[in-house]
């Protein structure tokens, strides 16, 4: 039967079709692949709705996906204000830590040098057989400015002639650090030939206290001391415990008073 349908024209059933996709009937129990999709196309909850296509377009939906931007490699600032925050205080804690380790080091080797030369001192006494002086350019208590060990026949090559004696070591002080000695040693000691100590004016020599401090601070965990025995012996002081925690401790047991006063 001839259809007696306009040319060119589509039958009720075609026009139904039209722009549709054919839907796919499957068996009972089975599913469909995760790659099928519907038909029409649902919308993306993933992607504004402004940037979906008019159909909600697979190829549309893709395009945005891949116009937005992607964060490569590095730090935002965000992340960088808290690493900085992070290692500000790290540094608030360990910088004072770290300035008072330095500040006793200091002190620690400055009366470790002191020691050092002394035990020189009372060495060439008796390897000459004359006693060797020790002293400091200003007289009293503080040896803040330096302290000269002397003397020592010295070579004639150094220009002072033959048998002039010379200093066996000198010391201009250690800034920012201050030493202060006993109230006996005010005006020097020496070394005797046979290594004991002499001090001018006492009979027998009492013993000798010298404390080093670091500058604008207390005794505790910022001094160090060094002693000499009426034998001669140089030694530095050991710190003590409990209440005299970190200050130097002399022979008789008892803590160094003051930076100023040992």
């Amino acid at each position: 039967m001839i259809s007696s349908a306009a040319p060119g024209a589509i039958s009720a059933p075609h026009q139904e079709n039209e722009g549709r996709k054919p839907s796919l009937s499957l068996p009972s129990g089975q599913r469909a692949h995760p790659s099928v999709r519907s038909w029409p196309p649902t919308a993306r909850p993933d992607v504004p709705k402004e940037a979906q296509g008019p159909n909600n377009s697979l190829m549309e939906t893709r395009c945005y996906a891949a116009a937005r931007p992607v964060r490569t490699g590095g730090f935002s600032l965000y992340e960088l204000l808290i690493a900085v925050a992070i290692a500000s205080i790290l540094a608030a804690v360990a910088v004072p830590s770290y300035q008072a380790t330095i500040r006793m080091r200091t002190v620690e080797s400055a009366a470790d040098n002191f020691a050092a030369k002394l035990n020189v001192a009372r060495s060439e006494a008796v390897k000459q057989g004359q006693p060797v002086t020790v002293s400091s350019p200003a007289a009293g208590t503080n040896w803040t400015a330096g302290w000269t060990i002397c003397c020592a026949p010295q070579d004639p090559a150094a220009g002072a002639g033959a048998g002039a004696p010379g200093p066996i070591a000198v010391s201009n002080g250690v800034p920012p650090l201050t030493q202060f000695a006993s109230a006996a040693a005010g005006n020097g000691f020496q070394f005797d030939a046979t290594g004991r100590l002499s001090v001018p004016g006492f009979s027998p020599a009492p013993p000798l206290v010298f404390v080093f401090c670091s500058n604008g601070t207390g005794l505790a965990n910022n001094s160090s001391a060094v002693l000499i025995s009426p034998s001669g012996r140089v030694r530095v002081a050991q710190a003590g415990g409990g209440a005299n925690a970190g200050i130097p401790m002399k022979d008789d047991g008892t803590p160094v008073a003051s930076c100023n006063a040992p």
